[in-house]
């Protein structure tokens, strides 16, 4: 009895070891890396691209070419902002409506007459002014003589002295271009909406091109984006060909007292109704300047501001033959007094 407790005690103490007593650690056996295998090149590669290629002629077949309607929407806009640029310059901003019979005519019996109103008189928003004041070098007239005047005071609280398209001059001509807008893009095929979405860039393109040039050409102040279409947009093009045509177009048009080359942004309709006059016929005729107008008076400063405004057009020199006298205004002659009318 007491052998067999005996056994039973010292297998119970044998178990009871061997359970704390750690086992020998193995070390894992590293696998080899697997290889990537390789791939053979594919020998349907050559056949891919030749399908790719082959549907190269298909795909350019499936695109769709312009139609003859959308070619024409450019052209035909600007044949409509041309001729209203031309007769908005002529018989509004000249003044020309009030002594025109036709459109005298036009607006008392149509407009007015029906209304029981009599025709207002026109004042051209500032510009018949902008002729007074401009000599044939494109230099403006800023003696105290001229800016005590009435017609030069009348310009006074414009910074850019009538030759801006605001924001305002904007709308008006948008406004204004509806009405031949609209029916000729209707005739054309054109919806609302799309006829919208080539009136409102041209606009823009527009101003843009006319806030580069007119003040700029005349040493004002460039138009910030609070005023207009900034000036900046295309001032960086002034010495392009087509600034340069701008430029001495409408050089002429000073030169000439305002008599031809009416359009300043879109050269159009001043060939097709003859009163476009090339630079070999009015150059002969420019004869004033800043400095045979202002004489003693002459202001250094101003005389910079108008040499780095000539500059950026890429100019050079006014080609101006020296010799008239002082106070000769050049082709402002006769302007004082129909700016004296439009204000009276």
């Amino acid at each position: 009895m007491t052998s067999i407790r005996r056994t039973a005690v010292a297998a119970l103490l044998l178990a009871t070891t061997t359970a704390f007593v750690s086992k020998p650690v193995s070390k894992p056996q590293l696998r080899p890396a697997r290889q990537p295998t390789r791939v053979a090149p594919s020998a349907a590669l050559p056949q891919v691209v030749a399908t790719a290629v082959a549907a190269i002629p298909k795909a350019v077949c499936a695109l769709k070419l312009p139609t003859i309607r959308q070619l024409a929407a450019a052209p035909a806009l600007y044949a409509l902002m041309s001729i209203n640029e031309y007769f908005t310059h002529k018989y509004y901003q000249h003044a020309e409506f009030n002594t025109s019979p036709w459109f005298q005519w036009l607006a008392r019996t149509f407009v007015y007459g029906p209304l029981g109103k009599k025709v207002p008189k026109t004042r051209g928003g500032g510009h018949v002014e902008h002729h007074a004041e401009t000599l044939d070098d494109m230099t403006l007239k800023t003696d105290a003589k001229w800016r005590s005047t009435k017609v030069a005071k009348s310009l006074d609280d414009d910074l850019y002295r009538g030759t801006a398209f605001t924001w305002t001059v904007t709308g008006i001509m948008t406004f204004q271009m509806l009405w031949t807008t609209i029916p000729t893009f209707w005739l054309m095929g054109y919806k609302l909406k799309h006829t919208f979405m080539c009136l409102a860039p041209g606009m823009l393109l527009h101003a843009a091109v006319w806030n580069a040039l007119h003040p700029n050409m005349h040493s004002l102040p460039d138009i910030p984006i609070s005023d207009g279409v900034p000036s900046s947009w295309l001032a960086w093009a002034r010495s392009s060909r087509f600034f340069k045509f701008l430029y001495v177009n409408h050089e002429g048009h000073h030169v000439i007292g305002g008599k031809g080359n009416y359009n300043v942004c879109c050269p159009l309709t001043d060939h097709l109704v003859g009163t476009f006059i090339p630079e070999a016929q009015w150059r002969p005729r420019a004869r004033s300047t800043y400095a045979s107008w202002h004489g003693e008076e002459l202001s250094v400063e101003q005389q910079i501001k108008n040499h780095v405004a000539r500059e950026s057009f890429g100019l050079g020199e006014v080609k101006i033959a020296p010799g008239a006298k002082k106070g000769d205004g050049g082709g402002a002659e006769g302007w004082v007094e129909k700016a004296e009318v439009v204000l009276a």
